[in-house]
């Protein structure tokens, strides 16, 4: 299983490297970004984002740091841990309709590849 989270994720990386070096040229960054130059987020993520921010800044100072680093990492891990419990929750319950299951089983290899890449940046607390 890990040999193939590990392929898909090279696969990614090779996707990801040629847009970086196509994202050097100013003409194709600026196409690139204009598409969301005017993006506004809606006021409950806001307030959210803020929040997160001011309490990072209040524990552990406004200044860049490893430990506000972690902290972060850990924190954005909880929703994919969470996601990929609650789908395999649902995957038990639904495991009569097929197709459902099916279905569900995909959102929990992203769930896994998106916990894995999070585990790469930093080192997993399992």
């Amino acid at each position: 299983m890990v040999d193939f989270l590990y392929m898909e994720l090279i696969r990614g990386n090779v996707q990801l490297e040629h847009l970086n070096q196509k994202l050097n040229d100013d003409a194709f960054l600026n196409e690139y970004k204009a598409k969301y130059d005017n993006y506004k987020t809606s006021f409950l993520p806001t307030l959210l984002g803020k929040f997160l921010v001011f309490s990072g800044n209040l524990v552990y100072g406004h200044e860049p740091s490893y430990l506000k680093f972690r902290a972060v990492e850990i924190i954005a891990r909880v929703p994919y841990q969470s996601w990929s419990s609650a789908a395999y929750t649902l995957l038990t319950l639904f495991f009569a309709d097929e197709n459902k299951a099916l279905e569900l089983s995909r959102v929990t290899k992203f769930a896994r590849m998106a916990y894995a890449c999070g585990c790469y940046l930093a080192p997993c607390a399992n």
